[in-house]
């Protein structure tokens, strides 16, 4: 199973922090609900309130897509809280191609898109490499 990590970055408009704090709760509880593949959703704020990081674990790329597509609906109220700046995705993104091209289309929400694969597939695939190779992985 390819696990995936996100990590977003968000800011909070002026006036709205309290009304953030509280949709955060909702959602939080709706994702505890609703989404079996949702390993752990946290959300973290600075201390003045002007920032919110979410960190993020599904049990796969499917996990990640059935979290977004239950979430759509409640997207355009988060957008009225906060405005996304950033995402990071850590994990090996294939075979879900269709996964990839999704956070792709997502990219131009955001100021900084990433996508890193997991260095030890790249690592098991390097040395497997190498075995074929007949070299010492």
């Amino acid at each position: 199973m390819n696990r995936l990590w996100t990590r977003s970055v968000a800011s909070i408009r002026d006036g709205k922090l309290e009304e953030f704090k509280r949709f955060a709760g909702e959602l939080v509880r709706s994702i505890r609900e609703e989404d079996s593949d949702t390993l752990n959703y946290a959300i973290f704020l600075d201390e003045p309130g002007s920032v919110a990081v979410i960190i993020e674990q599904y049990a796969s790329s499917a996990g990640w897509l059935a979290h977004s597509a239950n979430l759509e609906p409640l997207m355009p109220r988060l957008a009225e809280l906060c405005e996304f700046t950033e995402v990071d995705v850590y994990g090996d993104l294939m075979p879900e191609e269709h996964h990839k091209r999704r956070v792709v289309a997502r990219a131009d929400r955001f100021e900084r898109v990433a996508c890193l694969g997991d260095i030890a597939n790249w690592a098991r695939n390097a040395g497997e490499d190498r075995a074929r190779l007949g070299r010492p992985a």
